[in-house]
């Protein structure tokens, strides 16, 4: 009996694991608007890095003028797709900081310390 009991709250468990992921597929948060990023990157202390590509900012790629979020930040592996390259720029900024504590190239930072986001390349879902 205690074990059917644990079963069925296993299951319960899963489904509202399911449903919670569902519920973030289908109502992704909105896009953060340039000024928001710009001001949020102050805030933390962290600086948006010029870079000469389209995009204005290192580590962000222009990746489709068609798609709603065309920016995809990338820092050794895509780190998702934003709806500007502010957004994205401070992804990049987020995560190289985290890569990089003290600001040196060489440091390394601990897999809990670098920042993820659930967004569509990470995740694996495409969201155009």
């Amino acid at each position: 009996m205690a074990m059917a009991r644990q079963r069925a709250e296993k299951r319960l468990e899963q489904r509202q694991r399911d449903a919670e992921r569902r519920r973030k597929l289908l109502n992704p948060a909105a896009p953060m608007r340039a000024e928001d990023a710009v001001a949020a990157a102050e805030a933390e202390g962290l600086q948006l890095m010029a870079g000469d590509n389209r995009s204005g900012f290192r580590g962000v790629i222009f990746w489709d003028a068609s798609r709603r979020k065309p920016f995809k930040a990338m820092h050794g592996r895509c780190l998702g797709y934003y709806a500007t390259a502010e957004e994205a720029a401070l992804v990049y900024a987020r995560h190289w900081a985290a890569a990089n504590p003290g600001g040196s190239k060489s440091g390394k930072a601990s897999v809990s310390k670098v920042y993820h986001h659930t967004h569509a390349c990470v995740s694996g879902v495409r969201g155009s």
